[in-house]
């Protein structure tokens, strides 16, 4: 009879509270809504503190094919790589991580995998140079080569990425004369790279090339990506020693 009456009063019972109007009925929705919503907040909070920085590889679009022509050695005119290198931290605010190590694993057509290690952080310009009588002891010394400019910026290889941040830049790596990391299982020791005299000699179409960066408390990334060189594309790697172009395909972990 009493529920009957409440009812009828416009009251309501609600988890054992009794609501008398139908305004107070709404404020407390408001209100358990509003509880929800903190527990859940709360909740979020928590496991985002605890999953730390959340590292991102951007794959780079850009990458330089580079053999620098005014070595002397023709032995020692290996090919190496300069990529524009992004990542990002989705992690919550005071989770930073630091950059350890940068490589690369690269495969040239049929040739056995080389490592390449994260030299200086550069800036690329281009040029209207040619590789006909090039002066290699007035022009290299200012970072000129055929068509490009190289630009050296720092050698510090380390960095600090903050949460909710990015960090971009360009990257020179060059042959790595050490033994392979323990995670590149398929890795082996490399001496000694693969020369512009063979690459051109062997007509070398097909490039794949994995990124690899180490970073304090993520871990290993891993960025993958593919080219492949048409008939204008390799001449102009054959007459410049360089050559711009796109990496596609990726894929990363």
């Amino acid at each position: 009879m009493t529920e009957k009456n409440d009812e009828k009063n416009g009251e309501k019972n609600i988890f054992g509270l009794i609501i008398e109007r139908k305004t107070n009925f709404v404020a407390l929705s408001a209100f358990i809504l509003s509880f929800i919503t903190l527990g859940w907040t709360s909740i979020s909070y928590v496991i985002g503190y605890l999953r730390g920085p959340e590292i991102t590889f951007i794959i780079p679009d850009d990458v330089i094919l580079f053999a620098n022509l005014c070595e002397q050695n023709k032995n020692i005119q290996f090919i190496e790589i300069i990529a524009s290198i992004a990542y990002s931290n989705t992690g919550w605010r005071g989770h930073n991580d630091v950059l350890l190590d940068e490589k690369i694993r690269m495969k040239l057509g049929n040739n056995p995998n080389i490592q390449l290690k994260a030299d200086d952080i550069v800036k690329i310009h281009d040029n209207n140079l040619s590789s006909k009588n090039f002066d290699c002891d007035k022009q290299s010394k200012q970072g000129n080569y055929p068509r490009i400019t190289i630009e050296n910026i720092s050698s510090a290889k380390r960095i600090v990425l903050g949460a909710g941040s990015v960090v971009d830049r360009e990257v020179h790596y060059v042959v790595d004369s050490e033994v392979c990391d323990p995670e590149w299982s398929e890795c082996v020791k490399q001496y000694s790279g693969l020369t512009y005299a063979r690459f051109i000699e062997k007509e070398i179409r097909n490039i794949e090339i994995e990124f690899h960066a180490n970073f304090l408390k993520d871990g290993y990334k891993r960025a993958r990506c593919s080219i492949i060189l048409d008939d204008k594309m390799f001449n102009h790697f054959k007459g410049n020693y360089n050559l711009p172009t796109s990496c596609m395909d990726s894929s990363q972990s």
